[in-house]
């Protein structure tokens, strides 16, 4: 481990890992994901690791493809993995570029004909889904589904799958734009003033326009650019190895990552209930929650370290507390599962790397009940343990104090197998 642990920072913008500055990036902008990043960011790296089109690029935490759209956009071969089958979708509907540009308007111009022909003729769409009737009032929520069965029924010509996929993307991404809730992620939040109606049809088509100019400003490649819908914790199903790993893991800030695509998932029919989210992938999920761990007690599977000894230590006090407190959160058993998963990440990833290759993250810290979980460089001394030369951190930015009161910061975590 390096003596000076935290690196002059050399990133000049504090957003870049934020997804603040891709709403502007065409193509990165076709959804606002809360949990990615900056596309600059992945620029930056490429560019500074000198990476070349004869290599290939790993993002185990892929969300919606922001590493690998940055990749193929440089003539770079990559592979994403995502456990959330809604973010997964993002990320593959956005890496096909493979359209003929004039079968793209052609279809623009029929499929809004046969928008507008059907829309005299249609019916009340049922929806039993308790969210979605709260999340938009009854007229907004049935234009939506009527838009849905027309995207489902429409006879694209061409490249039919992707074009589908590519509207029902559109569809998705007006969504918070018309609901009655002003935030979808983390949580829940209410407009003060509900939405009764709005022009979905119109706000739709001008997002499809806004899309399909987007695919005409780029060319289409032969780079591989694989998203595999899978846990990054077992890596045995990858058939290559990498020569760089850029990455965002899910931040130990107590947010259920189910949640924050959860109106986008009983939208597409990915899950219908809670129910279905805690029978599929939200057991797969890295253990950044409480709402995501069972029982009262959990042991570390970190080897005898001193980054061992101080999660052990944070863990204790952490539990100490919890008791303390009448329905205190398990915040210590999230801290030991969490870090249980960092380190079966890296030990995976570190099989699957070239050697010589860089392993990059941005990583915020956290703190809970008061204690500072230094998640940055508690993750570079772990991938120590899994193999890796942990060379040191860059600060991204000062992140805002939690109500624990406690200074936080992102950071990008340097690794090198």
């Amino acid at each position: 481990m390096p003596q000076n642990i935290i690196m002059k920072q050399k990133f000049k913008n504090h957003l870049l890992g934020t997804f603040q500055l891709n709403g502007y990036m065409d193509i990165h902008c076709w959804y606002n994901y809360l949990a990615g990043y900056s596309a600059q960011f992945v620029e930056e790296i490429i560019e500074e690791e000198n990476i070349m089109s004869s290599d290939v690029v790993l993002d185990p935490f892929c969300g919606v493809g922001t590493t690998n759209i940055v990749c193929k956009k440089y003539d770079i071969h990559s592979v994403g993995i995502e456990v959330n089958p809604f973010t997964a979708f993002v990320a593959r509907t956005k890496l096909f570029w493979d359209f003929d540009k004039e079968e793209l308007d052609n279809n623009f111009i029929n499929f809004f004909e046969y928008l507008n022909k059907n829309k005299k003729q249609k019916n009340d769409f049922q929806c039993d889904n308790v969210l979605l009737s709260r999340a938009f009032s009854p007229k907004i929520l049935n234009d939506l589904l009527f838009i849905k069965s027309c995207i489902e029924e429409f006879d694209f010509s061409g490249r039919t799958y992707e074009l589908r996929n590519l509207y029902k993307l559109g569809l998705i991404s007006i969504l918070r734009k018309i609901s009655n809730y002003e935030s979808f992620s983390p949580y829940l939040k209410r407009r003060d003033k509900q939405f009764k109606d709005a022009p979905v049809i119109d706000i739709f088509k001008s997002k499809i326009r806004e899309m399909i100019k987007n695919l005409h400003n780029v060319e289409n490649n032969n780079v591989s650019s694989k998203i595999y819908n899978n846990d990054a914790r077992e890596l045995s199903f990858l058939d290559k190895n990498f020569d760089l790993v850029v990455t965002s893991p899910p931040y130990l800030n107590n947010w259920d990552y189910s949640w924050i695509t959860k109106i986008e998932l009983f939208f597409l029919g990915y899950a219908n209930s809670n129910e279905d989210l805690n029978k599929g992938f939200r057991k797969e999920l890295i253990k950044s929650s409480t709402y995501l761990v069972n029982g009262t007690e959990a042991e570390s599977i970190i080897p005898d370290s001193e980054v061992k000894g101080e999660i052990l230590r944070a863990a204790y006090n952490l539990k100490k507390k919890r008791l303390d407190i009448k329905n205190g959160k398990k915040y210590d058993i999230a801290v030991l599962e969490y870090f249980n998963d960092i380190y079966k990440i890296l030990s995976e990833i570190y099989k699957r790397m070239n050697y010589g290759s860089k392993n990059i993250w941005v990583v915020g810290d956290s703190g809970l009940y008061g204690e500072h979980i230094r998640t940055d460089l508690w993750t570079g001394k772990i991938s120590e343990l899994a193999g890796f030369e942990f060379s040191g951190l860059d600060v991204l930015r000062e992140r805002r104090a939690s109500r624990h009161k406690i200074k936080l910061r992102e950071s990008v975590v340097y690794m090198e197998k």
